[in-house]
């Protein structure tokens, strides 16, 4: 799981795209795929899903945050 997280942070500073607003759009497929080929390697689909599992996680989270944020 620690060489899952580390891609996901590596993918989050070098590949998030934001919407208006600063707000965090999901990881694309080109984004990942391109990510993977500067790599060197293919990912297992466990893999991507794990991945994307995390990146639900980390939106879901920064979004909470923001409307906190906002709320307060």
């Amino acid at each position: 799981m620690e060489r899952l997280w580390g891609w996901f942070l590596e993918l989050c500073h070098t590949e998030r795209m934001y919407a208006e607003g600063a707000v965090a759009l999901p990881l694309s497929s080109l984004a990942i795929w391109a990510w993977c080929q500067l790599k060197g390697f293919t990912l297992q689909p466990w893999e991507l899903r794990a991945i994307r599992l995390l990146d639900t996680l980390w939106l879901s989270t920064s979004r909470r945050k923001t409307t906190d944020a906002i709320d307060t």
